[in-house]
């Protein structure tokens, strides 16, 4: 099964689902055709994950000390093995 029939199924049994197309096959008819079929979106790769994030490359400083405090703790009671 192909991207394209996917799609089809998927619309076929949840239409409210938003669905994004991800292809190596950029081409107009291709795209015209998951349009048709009701892909929200349609990329071409490789994919420019930053434009995704709408410019957004770096995590909120609220979720980084999140992430920093986790790993301090989860390595805290690990004794230093020298040698």
């Amino acid at each position: 099964m192909d991207g394209l029939s996917l799609l089809r199924e998927v619309k076929k049994v949840r239409p409210e689902i938003p669905v994004m197309m991800v292809t190596a096959y950029g081409d107009d008819e291709r795209r015209r055709r998951a349009t048709e079929l009701g892909a929200a979106e349609f990329l071409t790769k490789p994919v420019d994950f930053d434009s995704l994030r709408g410019g957004e490359t770096r995590r909120s400083p609220s979720r980084q000390q999140t992430a920093r405090s986790a790993h301090r703790s989860r390595y805290r009671a690990v004794p230093a093995r020298v040698g």
